[in-house]
């Protein structure tokens, strides 16, 4: 028994082997760089999204390869598309591994770009384009993936899901369309999603794998002031707008409390390796910190905001309006602040820290939109991570592998509340000074950063899901 067990892991060893030898990675970074131009030129903006035109680009190389896909609509024009390859017929019973990505992006108005937003530009050594990091280049790969493991008929012990959703930059309707009509399509044991990536130092080599297992919740609050109208001329102290931007400066100046999350504890100690030295005795000291973290440690990283915002909790004034003409006095002013929060915490928690910073200014503060956020934490053992650890590991020997938590918010967080793991790992490495760019003008990828990441993926998948 014991020779037939280990005959029969040889040949699925080997099989495994030969698929990922015959693969050139070369030809299917541009195939994924082709797929990306064509989904950045679709111009999904949310709103209105549009991601159904989207759909249609990526339903061509799946029909072509002969792969089933369902697409739901869950708006009029919004469109989100799962394609399945079945486990073989040997299969073990796991749940299937879900591939996520999402298909809408946000706007470029009043944003200073150097090339086309809409547009895939190549210049100076990188990848130019609204969504070519966030996140239809992942789009694009979990695709090719999905046509190569089909073209060399690779055995599955479980079934491999694509699913690629609309809305994710403004509440996720899409996945959650998906998961309320059609469970069964998207169903899932482990999730790969958006999130940490490979990261590149300044030398342009992979200094750290991060990949992320939970994630702040976002939370808007609306702050609302009234006062007397009239003309201009008269004005009154109680103006809405001056009592409004007070109340505005309060908030921005309202300390949250400094922690550092368990989960964080190892990013900053790998972090310190790679700093110059002021940088790394402040992340080794924040490490070894027990909670909270000192203020004048907090206060160093004045200069590393992206870091500050690990520790704490913060709330961004976004969006103001008030008043209806220039010689009319404003009898309401009102304005948004988007809190990000930190897991161990609530948005309830932090109405009452905000109500509190502005209770003499006679401003009223209560709950805008939710993003639904969950605080669960996806484990940091098992054969996800165990995954990850080892093809990192292989093709970058000796880099740390590190969890994380994500400043930002992705549609991994409707897995987690379900207790399914979800782990935010883009495949692309990419620098600091390219992830700051997400959002902003000239959002941007190394052009080489195409073929480590789809083959990075797609190692990684096949440890997740051959047989």
């Amino acid at each position: 028994m014991i020779k037939i067990v280990t005959i029969f892991s040889w040949f699925f060893y080997f099989s495994a082997a030969q698929a990922l030898s015959a693969v050139d990675f070369d030809k299917s970074a541009g195939n994924v760089r082709k797929l990306t131009a064509k989904l950045i030129e679709q111009k999904t903006t949310n709103p209105p999204g549009n991601e159904g035109k989207a759909v249609e680009a990526l339903a061509a190389p799946l029909k072509k390869a002969g792969i089933s896909f369902h697409v739901d609509e869950f708006a009029p024009g919004r469109k989100s598309l799962v394609a399945r390859l079945p486990a073989s017929s040997t299969a073990t019973g796991l749940k299937p591994l879900v591939l996520l990505a999402h298909l809408d992006v946000v706007g470029t108005d009043d944003q200073d770009w150097t090339t086309t937003p809409h547009k895939l530009t190549e210049k100076t050594g990188y990848l130019y384009g609204r969504g070519v990091v966030d996140d239809l280049s992942m789009a694009a790969a979990s695709v090719e993936i999905l046509v190569l493991l089909k073209k060399y008929n690779t055995p599955l012990k479980r079934d491999l899901i694509v699913a690629l959703t609309g809305d994710e930059e403004s509440g996720g309707a899409g996945l959650r369309s998906l998961l309320k009509k059609h469970p069964e399509w998207v169903q899932a044991g482990i999730v790969l999603n958006e999130g940490a990536s490979p990261l590149l130092d300044q030398t342009g080599g992979v200094s750290m794998v991060r990949y992320q297992v939970t994630e702040k919740t976002q939370q808007d609050y609306i702050l609302k002031a009234t006062g007397k109208g009239g003309h201009s001329a008269r004005p009154y102290q109680e103006n809405a707008i001056v009592r409004l931007a007070n109340a505005v400066k309060s908030i921005s100046e309202t300390p949250h409390p400094r922690k550092l999350q368990p989960v964080m504890r190892n990013f900053f100690e790998e972090k310190a390796k790679g700093e110059e030295s002021r940088f790394a005795k402040l992340f080794r000291k924040i490490a070894a910190s027990t909670n909270p973290v000192a203020e004048e440690d907090f206060k160093m990283l004045k200069d590393r905001p992206g870091m500050a915002a690990y520790l704490t909790t913060t709330c961004t004034p976004t969006l103001i309006s008030g008043g209806t003409r220039a010689n009319i006095l404003p009898s309401e002013a009102s304005a948004t602040v988007n809190c990000r929060i930190v897991p161990d915490e609530t948005p309830e928690m932090v109405l009452r820290r905000l109500q509190e910073a502005t209770k003499n200014q006679d401003i009223e503060v209560t709950l805008g939109p939710s993003m639904d956020g969950s605080p669960n934490i996806s484990p940091t053992e098992g054969e996800g991570p165990a995954a990850i650890r080892k093809i990192a590991g292989e093709m970058w020997p000796g880099v740390p592998v590190v969890a994380s938590s994500q400043l930002g918010m992705t549609d991994a967080r409707r897995y987690r509340a379900l207790g399914v793991p979800a782990y935010g790992l883009n495949p692309f490495p990419l620098s600091e000074s390219d992830l700051v760019r997400t959002h902003g003008a000239d959002e941007r990828m190394p052009v080489s950063s195409l073929r480590t990441g789809i083959e990075f993926y797609y190692r990684l998948v096949m440890e997740l899901s051959s047989r």
